[in-house]
């Protein structure tokens, strides 16, 4: 797909949290490709997975595709899995790189063991219900 020189575009998911998964090179990686991340919350779909709804602020197809090639593939993202939205979806979520960043250590060390605690219950319905879908 072609890059996209005009306004940023805006793009949501709903990703099955992993138990090792790496936020801090996550946040690093949005900043460095002058992007943005949201989280619109969390939830438990109705198989019970805890799963956390981002939307992504990018300046162009090219640089989601580097985004999610960086950083993402190694969470359980796949492009597919993207869906284009208004800016307004993104407007609504809270600055996942803004809201990480502001903690202390020992807040980011509570919420990633948190996050840690919501991947391996996932993983472990995953082993129990023996599912394939990667989200």
């Amino acid at each position: 797909m072609p890059e996209t020189t005009s306004d940023d575009l805006f793009f949501i998911t709903d990703w099955m949290i992993r138990p090792d998964a790496h936020y801090v090179m996550l946040v690093n990686t949005v900043e460095e490709l002058n992007s943005g991340l949201a989280s619109l919350g969390s939830f438990t779909n109705s198989d019970g997975f805890v799963t956390l709804r981002f939307a992504a602020r990018v300046p162009s197809t090219i640089i989601l595709d580097e985004l999610i090639s960086r950083t993402f593939s190694h969470m359980g993202f796949a492009r597919k899995e993207w869906h284009e939205v208004p800016a307004m979806a993104f407007g609504q979520g809270i600055d996942f790189c803004a809201s990480l960043r502001s903690l202390s250590h020992d807040g980011l060390k509570l919420w990633m063991d948190g996050m840690r605690a919501y991947g391996w219950h996932n993983t472990q319905l995953l082993s129990q219900n023996d599912y394939t879908n990667n989200r």
